[in-house]
């Protein structure tokens, strides 16, 4: 029993590190509702080594660089290692947004490979913001909140996928939809709070949990536009909460 249960956390880590990294990473299976719920619960552990890779990059080019241009290029490794997956999402769902149509229009737009005056803007203003956002963050504790900024962020997506249905009938995200169990909030939130209270003690909970907070108030919104959210949605929620945490942890933390 212990065996599988060892096999099934190898599977469903490594199926959560392929879904939200370029990293290569070949499962010999195909997952199962199993696999993706325990997938799910570990999304904040593939945060917290996307955020060591953050770290570990910003120690090593704050020796070349200004700090300027370090927090730009922080950003610009996130978006590399991730493969822009969320900031795909967050372009497609504000073109969708900004174009004013009805459900089934903006659901269209969202499949829609091209890209929208909204949607560049949103990423514009996106990586402008987390840049600036990251250069302000107090060096004494600048390493750790880059360690948990990607964990803030994963974990945000845990709960809009545990309490909103999926708006389309097939895509990549919907394994996650019917995966997302109780235990598998729980298990998320526990492995994200353990180390946030370790690292940046009460301010880095305090600003996971508003960060959470505001960022499942965004899929409360777009859940009532699309009688459901997509993996797009759940891009733009990750990258509301990453933002919303930097927020939070810079006025908390002075």
């Amino acid at each position: 029993m212990m065996k599988s249960m060892l096999k099934t956390i190898k599977d469903s880590g490594l199926f959560a590190l392929q879904f939200l990294t370029i990293f290569p990473v070949k499962l010999n299976t195909e997952p199962d509702q199993k696999t993706a719920s325990t997938g799910l619960a570990l999304f904040p552990v593939v945060g917290l080594l996307l955020g060591l890779v953050l770290a570990v990059s910003d120690r090593i080019l704050s020796r070349f660089v200004p700090n300027s241009v370090l927090s730009v290029l922080i950003v610009v490794i996130l978006i590399v290692i991730t493969g822009g997956l969320h900031q795909d999402g967050l372009a497609d769902t504000f073109d969708a947004l900004g174009s004013g149509k009805d459900k089934n229009k903006m659901l269209e737009i969202m499949r829609d490979s091209r890209i929208g005056t909204m949607g560049t803007l949103s990423l514009i203003c996106s990586v402008l913001i987390k840049a600036l956002l990251i250069s302000s963050l107090p060096p004494l504790f600048r390493g750790a909140a880059l360690i948990m900024l990607p964990a803030a962020g994963r974990w945000g997506m845990t709960l809009p996928l545990y309490t909103f249905r999926y708006a389309r009938e097939e895509g990549k995200a919907k394994i996650f939809f019917g995966a997302a169990t109780t235990r598998a909030i729980v298990i998320s939130t526990i492995i994200l709070v353990v180390p946030a209270f370790i690292l940046l003690h009460f301010k880095g909970v305090l600003a996971a949990a508003l960060a959470g907070a505001a960022a499942y108030a965004f899929a409360r919104f777009m859940n009532k536009r699309l009688d459901g959210i997509t993996g797009d949605t759940l891009g733009a929620v990750n990258e509301i909460c990453e933002i919303a945490f930097l927020i939070v942890l810079i006025a908390i933390g002075k």
